[in-house]
């Protein structure tokens, strides 16, 4: 959701609540006939992809997607009695650890304290590694896939005091969620705690996505392959029962998030919780929303930078994610993707105006390359002949929106002669011929045409 105006929270928010939000008849009629899935070899092809849809979303954010998150420092204060003695370092698990915009925050804090930080993206880890804050002394970041690599091989068993899950399970396939927990079980010693906040069900994140990003139950796929769950209370205890945890906190936190400038209110929800490692797992069996026990005080930190986290979180294209590439209909001068067949390159490469013809450009042709793709965010570049694009435009317009026409519209002018040119990161007007060479600022290639 892009957003330019200033963000609020509503003063008559409920902060927590232990049931689920009451929905609209129009959320819940949108929600029934929802009931068309991403094809089967869609969704292997987005779990195979997995590792490789994170590590291209942060190539094309790095490290400037997500906001240093200073409120779980005042979150963690609560946990400071896992400490056996004052002077005792604490060691903390931050499980998905994206860039570090949990673990920096925390190592300023606190002193004492070891962080393991490990995510599935290992260009994530490489940013943590490149932190001018990171010390090999204080914390030790490493690339772990939870759902099949065995943490144990770089933490100790019964070693960590305090884990965080903190929008990290929801990104996780629901069949593979129990066995990341059982992996985080392992290394928390007996009376370890988990802290967790992630997406609850019926969040305005899950009432924006159309027809077509659908996985199963409460389980979608965003435009750029990276996919979400929503959870209930009750599904959520009952995967951390059967891992072995012990409940504490267990809530909804229901949040209006307003933005003034655009007239927006939007209903947020989501779900924390606190969980103790018991001394032993129990066996399988238990009954996901039977057995929790409910107590526990929570601390109130809502405040101005969650919702700067969390809105942060949700600027994400909820388009319906294609099951084969085609153009944007009637639209752009683009085709279908890149193939294997494809070998010729132009050379130069050439921009153009739309009375320019394109193709394969040569210093003898002298055509407008339409196969153009972006080395920065790997986003094949969108053509618009006879528009250009407003004065206007920034950065993030281009992130939100790509590659949907009904959005893009917003921000093109008709101008006869001109072509419009966008990935998710640049844009430009052509209305003349130009060598690509002379637009430094550009990071485009040919991605060549068919021979």
């Amino acid at each position: 959701m892009s957003v330019t105006g200033k963000i609020d929270v509503s003063p008559h928010h409920q902060p927590a609540d232990l049931s689920e939000r009451t929905l609209t008849p129009e959320e819940t009629e949108k929600l029934r006939s929802d009931r068309v899935l991403v094809s089967d070899f869609k969704q292997q092809k987005l779990e195979t992809d997995a590792q490789k849809n994170w590590d291209l979303f942060y190539k094309r954010n790095t490290t400037n997607f997500f906001k240093d998150r200073h409120w779980t420092t005042r979150e963690f204060d609560e946990l400071k009695n896992c400490r056996e003695s004052q002077g005792q370092k604490l060691v903390l698990l931050e499980a998905g650890c994206g860039v570090g915009n949990c673990i920096f925050p925390l190592l300023e804090e606190d002193l004492s304290i070891f962080i393991y930080a490990c995510d599935f993206s290992p260009r994530a880890v490489e940013f943590v590694k490149q932190n001018a804050l990171y010390c090999t002394e204080r914390c030790l970041a490493f690339q772990c896939d939870l759902t099949k690599d065995d943490l144990q091989a770089t933490i100790q068993v019964e070693t960590v005091d305090v884990a965080t899950l903190i929008f990290v399970l929801s990104a996780i396939h629901p069949e593979k969620m129990q066995k990341a927990l059982e992996q985080i079980f392992k290394v928390l010693r007996p009376g370890g705690i988990v802290l967790f906040r992630d997406y609850g069900l019926y969040d305005h994140a899950m009432l924006r996505f159309k027809s077509g990003n659908k996985l199963g139950e409460n389980f979608y796929v965003r435009q750029d392959g990276t996919r979400s769950f929503f959870f209930s209370r009750e599904y959520l205890a009952g995967l951390f029962q059967q891992a072995g945890f012990e409940t504490l906190v267990n809530e909804y936190v229901l949040r209006e998030t307003v933005n003034k400038k655009e007239g927006l209110c939007v209903p947020r929800v989501f779900l924390q919780m606190v969980r103790i490692r018991r001394s032993h797992r129990r066996g399988p069996g238990s009954i996901p929303g039977q057995g929790t026990k409910q107590g526990g005080k929570r601390a109130e930190h809502e405040n101005d930078d969650v919702d700067a986290m969390l809105q942060e979180i949700l600027d994400d294209d909820y388009q319906p994610i294609s099951t084969h590439d085609e153009p944007i209909s009637g639209k752009t001068s683009t085709s279908d993707s890149f193939s294997q067949t494809m070998s010729k390159k132009c050379c130069p490469v050439f921009l153009g105006g739309s009375s320019i013809l394109h193709g394969i450009g040569t210093s003898v042709s002298q055509r407008a390359c339409n196969r153009l793709r972006c080395t920065s965010c790997d986003f094949s570049v969108l053509m618009f002949d006879d528009h250009e694009w407003d004065s206007s435009c920034n950065y993030l317009f281009f992130r939100n929106n790509m590659p949907d026409y009904n959005k893009l519209k917003a921000k093109l002018r008709r101008r006869k002669g001109v072509r419009a040119y966008a990935c998710q990161c640049s844009w430009h007007s052509a209305l003349s011929l130009s060598d690509l060479r002379e637009q430094q600022q550009l990071k485009w290639v040919c991605g060549k045409h068919k021979a």
